[in-house]
C-alpha cells in the first residue's frame, strides 16, 4: 500500500479487526512492524512482548520499495535504526524480520545475525521481480524448508546462526504468497486448495492491515488488482482459518524455531 497511498486507515481499522479475529479463534500470529507503524500503535506493540512472545521488524518504513537495492551501509543503518527504535518502544528487541516486498539481501541477513535475531522470513521461493532489465528480487531455487542461510546468497544453505523460515509460495499464483488478499480475491475454497497444494512443512499465511479495510472506499483511483484484495468483511477469511484449524496445527515462529533447535533442524 505504501507505493500507492498514504494514511493510517489500515492501522486504525484493519489491525483491530484482524487482532480480534485471531483472538476469537485462539490463533497466536506473528506481527511484523515497520518502525513508523509501531510509533502509531505502541501499546499494541508492547502487548506482543507479553509472556515471552516474539515480534518482528519490518524495517523503518515500507519505502524504498526494495531495501536490497540500497547501498550496504544504508541497509546496515536501516537494520540498526529499526531494531533500536522498536526495542525502545516495546521494551524488548525484535527477534524476527521480514523485508518489505521480500527484498532481503546478504547484507541484511548478516546484520540480523550479528544483532541476535532468531529468524528471518523474507525469502519467497519462486519469486522473481524485475525492474526493467534488473532483477530486484530473485528467490528461484531457494529451499522450501527452514534453513540456516548462506552469508553471501540468501537462496542457499549456509552457516549463519539465524534461521530462514521461507514464506510459502502460492501454487495457484506462482511467486506470490498465500494470504488474506488471495482469500478476498478468489475465495475461501480456492485459498484452501492453494494451502493443500503447497510445498513445505511450515505454511505461512500473510495478512496486511490494509487488506482488512475497504481500500477503494478510503482511497480513490487505485488499481483494481489492489482493491479486490482488500475488504473489511473478514467472514470468508474466518471460514478459511477455521477450516485450516481442522487440518493443521497453528503455531508461532517462536515455536517453529524452538522445534527446529531441539529437533536438530527438523520439525
Amino acid at each position: 500500500m505504501a507505493m500507492f497511498v498514504g494514511g493510517k486507515a489500515g492501522l486504525e481499522e484493519g489491525l483491530p479487526r484482524l487482532a480480534d479475529l485471531f483472538r476469537r479463534l485462539d490463533i497466536d500470529p506473528d506481527y511484523f512492524f515497520t518502525l513508523d507503524a509501531a510509533q502509531q500503535v505502541p501499546d499494541f506493540l508492547r502487548e506482543q512482548t507479553l509472556d515471552g512472545r516474539w515480534f518482528g521488524s519490518h524495517g523503518v518504513r515500507h519505502v524504498p520499495a526494495h531495501y536490497s537495492l540500497e547501498s550496504p551501509s544504508w541497509q546496515e543503518r536501516m537494520i540498526d535504526d529499526a531494531t533500536a527504535g522498536l526495542a525502545g518502544l516495546a521494551g524488548a528487541k525484535p527477534r524476527l524480520f521480514r523485508a518489505p516486498n521480500f527484498s532481503v539481501s546478504p547484507v541484511i541477513l548478516q546484520a540480523l545475525d550479528a544483532l541476535g535475531y532468531e529468524a528471518d522470513s523474507s525469502v519467497l521461493p519462486g519469486r522473481l521481480k524485475r525492474r526493467h532489465f534488473l532483477r530486484v528480487v530473485d528467490h528461484r531455487g531457494a529451499p522450501r524448508e527452514p534453513y540456516h542461510p548462506n552469508a553471501r546468497d540468501v537462496r542457499k544453505v549456509g552457516s549463519l546462526r539465524l534461521w530462514e523460515v521461507p514464506v510459502t509460495e502460492n501454487p495457484h499464483s506462482p511467486g506470490g504468497p498465500i494470504g488474506l488478499g488471495f482469500v478476498h480475491a478468489l475465495g475461501t475454497e480456492r485459498a484452501l486448495h492453494a494451502v493443500r497444494d503447497s510445498s513445505g512443512s511450515v505454511i505461512s499465511i500473510l495478512c496486511h492491515t490494509w487488506e482488512a479495510i475497504d481500500l477503494a472506499r478510503v482511497y480513490s483511483g487505485l488499481p483494481a488488482w489492489l482493491t479486490t484484495t482488500c475488504n473489511r468483511n473478514l467472514e470468508p477469511f474466518r471460514k478459511f482459518l477455521v477450516s485450516l484449524q481442522s487440518e493443521y496445527e497453528f503455531g508461532s515462529l517462536r515455536e517453529v524455531v524452538g522445534n527446529l533447535s531441539t529437533g536438530g533442524g527438523r520439525l
